[in-house]
């Protein structure tokens, strides 16, 4: 699967790339403890490839990477199920402190570059997309806790 870049939406708000097709999103989404890079759909109906990578922007890039290599080898009209047994397990969040699943990721994103040396990836400005993507994050949390307050201020006033 090839995959370009494209606005953000609701269910990655942070960075966005669709597939050719249209089928799939790869991006980052917010989360409150960080941020989650996910294979997901564009009508938001939940996520094949969900990896909790925290706010270290070394994993951010590193996971971010490795999942767009891995998801060369497939076609877009493949199951998913044999999406999602590709991919390791994460079961400590975030991926920094699950160093078997990081260190299998990146070896599956290795593998896949062997098989398709010469597939040349979009390259991704790092450096500008974390300014927007911390502007996004921001903006986000300043929204939620507008919110958050609104609510708080509602329930007071049920009481009365």
């Amino acid at each position: 699967m090839i995959f370009t870049s494209t606005e953000p939406n609701i269910n990655v708000d942070l960075l966005n790339w669709r597939s050719e097709t249209g089928r799939f999103e790869l991006g980052m989404r917010s989360v409150i403890y960080g941020i989650r890079v996910v294979l997901s759909y564009p009508k938001g109906y939940g996520y094949e490839v969900n990896y909790c990578v925290g706010l270290n922007g070394t994993y951010i890039v590193l996971v971010f990477e490795a999942v767009r290599q891995v998801l060369l080898e497939f076609d877009e009209q493949c199951d998913v199920c044999d999406i999602r047994r590709k991919f390791p397990v994460q079961t400590i969040k975030p991926m920094n402190n699950d160093p078997v699943c990081f260190q299998h990721l990146l070896q599956k994103g290795a593998a896949s570059l062997e098989k398709n040396p010469d597939q040349e990836l979009e390259s991704i400005d790092w450096k500008k997309n974390f300014e927007v993507m911390e502007e996004r994050f921001q903006s986000r949390f300043t929204r939620k806790e507008a919110f958050r307050k609104e609510q708080q201020v509602n329930q007071q006033i049920d009481v009365l």
